[in-house]
């Protein structure tokens, strides 16, 4: 009898990509490894890691029914300093009229950043607030009106930017300025970085191979 095996002619080769195609999937198989190796290692990583950057940007602020203070002054960090801010909440405010630092004049868009920018130039202040969607006024201390809050009053929203309110016609949108201290490169960002440049290498020596 005829082996029907004989009869089925040749069999087809399995598609090959190109050269530059192969080489493009190498690159991605290595980023791809080296992406899980680091997920696998952050644990590890974060638990070496012994600077919380939420330490360097800590401020002793202390509320009270009335207000927001500083427990004590503190000497601005030496070195590149980064400035944040944190929103404390909306409150109508009974600060003396000599208590404001008013941004003047008034910027034809107003956001929190902008009134940030600026207060974090006005000597002893701590604190900004936002009114009527436009109005940026920086502070030292913050005295509240103390039957609380309602962020119902703050709904003005801010001419810079719609997505935020910039308090409202009787109450303020409150931030307190933080300057965080620079810090030294953490066991995560060194990990992040040595894998970039393993990641580069590997990929100069498969551009170099074709």
């Amino acid at each position: 009898g005829i082996d029907p095996r004989r009869c089925t002619g040749p069999q087809p080769v399995p598609h090959q990509p190109p050269p530059k195609a192969r080489s493009a999937m190498r690159v991605l198989s290595i980023a791809a490894s080296v992406a899980a190796s680091a997920t696998l290692r952050r644990g590890v990583a974060l638990k070496t890691n012994t600077t919380d950057s939420t330490d360097a940007c800590a401020m002793p602020v202390i509320e009270t029914a009335t207000g927001f203070s500083f427990a004590q002054e503190e000497p601005a960090p030496e070195g590149e300093i980064t400035y944040k801010n944190k929103y404390l909440g909306c409150y109508g405010l009974e600060n003396a009229k000599e208590d404001y630092t008013p941004m003047d004049p008034e910027p034809t868009s107003m956001t929190p950043t902008k009134c940030h920018s600026f207060c974090k130039g006005v000597e002893k202040a701590r604190f900004f607030s936002l009114t009527e969607g436009s109005k940026c006024s920086c502070l030292h201390f913050v005295r509240k009106n103390p039957s609380g809050n309602s962020e119902d009053n703050c709904s003005k929203e801010c001419t810079g930017d719609k997505r935020t309110k910039c308090g409202g016609a009787e109450a303020a949108s409150v931030y307190v300025m933080i300057a965080c201290k620079p810090q030294p490169e953490s066991a995560l960002d060194k990990l992040k970085k040595k894998q970039a440049e393993e990641l580069e290498k590997k990929v100069a020596e498969i551009t170099a191979s074709n």
